[in-house]
């Protein structure tokens, strides 16, 4: 049975991420047989996804210092909901390799990029920029160190001026793939299109399975679930229950702030610098916590009132174990405290440069 939910999370994603929500879309069936995967098959959406065509705008860190903030894109080729698998547990010690099947059949929304990023950094920008949206939106916490947000990283090397080279996928391990398809090409070797595993016994990559072919994954339409059918105001049935149907523009509609909209107002209205900007906490109001202090002595502060909440929160995440999420209230709490002491002139001399 399809989740309601999951398909509300996936068009307000595809909506914050300016894709083409597709009012139809299908589901298949992935065959291929590992560990984690008990019934034998994926139900994804590899024919028809539910959003597709859209693009990711992020920020990187350049120069000498990493003081200058440069924009850039990433285009979103599709966002599509699929059956989640278990989680392989590999113990290198004892050789040996447990599956969690806790999570097995939970859904799971994916979204695919297209190989717009050039470098580690870009990429680690990009997911970090999407986290945030996550989170802002509510669709997901996205704490990647409780698996809420996970990335497979597709790796190929070229020599400049030339087309991409082939891509394959290791779980976890991008930067052991890198070099190795660049001593692979170096020997004359050739690069095929592939899911690799790492063998801890053997100390190397192994190939699990062929990563694109059609032939390989058996693909078939999903004989359980019926084309999922949204609409929108114009296409909506006259009497349709609310409850029953999904209406694009509603969601549009409530769809909150996106971080690269609050990030422009307080460097635009506050003056915070751009590279201050990038690390914002999802969960802090912070144009309402500015506007508390508002007046002649907060001008110039907001660059002073980012870095100290950023050392406060990387502190606390630090003494208490927790993602800087699970600590945005109270963070939020001590940013107005703050705020108001810099109004009064109290810490002015302390924080503003």
């Amino acid at each position: 049975v399809l989740n309601r939910r999951c398909v509300e999370a996936a068009v307000m994603t595809g909506l914050a991420l300016d894709c083409r929500i597709n009012k139809k879309s299908l589901f298949d069936r992935k065959h291929y047989f590992y560990a984690d995967l008990p019934a034998g098959y994926q139900i994804t959406q590899q024919r028809l996804p539910i959003a597709v065509d859209g693009s990711l705008a992020y920020s990187v860190c350049v120069g000498k210092k990493l003081g200058q903030a440069v924009t850039r894109t990433v285009r979103v080729r599709q966002i599509q909901l699929e059956q989640d698998s278990g989680k392989s547990l590999h113990d290198d010690l004892r050789s040996q390799t447990l599956v969690d099947l806790n999570r097995a059949g939970v859904g799971l929304l994916e979204v695919v990029l297209e190989p717009d990023m050039s470098c580690g950094e870009e990429a680690a920008a990009a997911v970090r920029e999407l986290q945030l949206i996550l989170q802002a939106l509510g669709t997901s916490r996205a704490i990647m160190a409780e698996g809420q947000l996970r990335v497979d990283a597709n790796i190929s090397v070229h020599h400049p001026g030339e087309p991409l080279g082939v891509r394959t996928e290791v779980k976890n391990l991008n930067n052991y793939e890198i070099q190795r398809q660049i001593s692979e090409l170096e020997n004359g070797g050739e690069i095929l299109n592939e899911t690799r595993s790492f063998d801890y016994k053997l100390g190397c990559t192994v190939p699990m399975r062929d990563k694109e072919g059609k032939q390989d994954y058996r693909f078939m339409p999903e004989p359980n679930l019926p084309p999922l059918l949204l609409y929108d105001s114009a296409s909506l049935p006259a009497g349709a229950d609310p409850q029953q149907v999904i209406n694009i523009d509603r969601i549009r509609e409530q769809l909150p702030e996106l971080p690269s909209v609050t990030r422009e107002k307080l460097v635009r209205r506050y003056g915070m610098l751009p590279e201050h900007s990038f690390a914002l906490l999802v969960g802090i109001d912070w144009e309402a916590a500015l506007s508390l202090a508002a007046g002649d002595a907060l001008q110039g502060a907001a660059g002073g009132a980012s870095r100290w909440l950023q050392l406060y929160c990387r502190t606390r995440c630090d003494d208490l174990g927790s993602p800087a999420l699970m600590i945005s209230a109270t963070a939020s709490e001590v940013l107005n405290k703050y705020l108001l002491k810099v109004a009064s002139d109290e810490w002015v001399s302390l924080f503003i440069v």
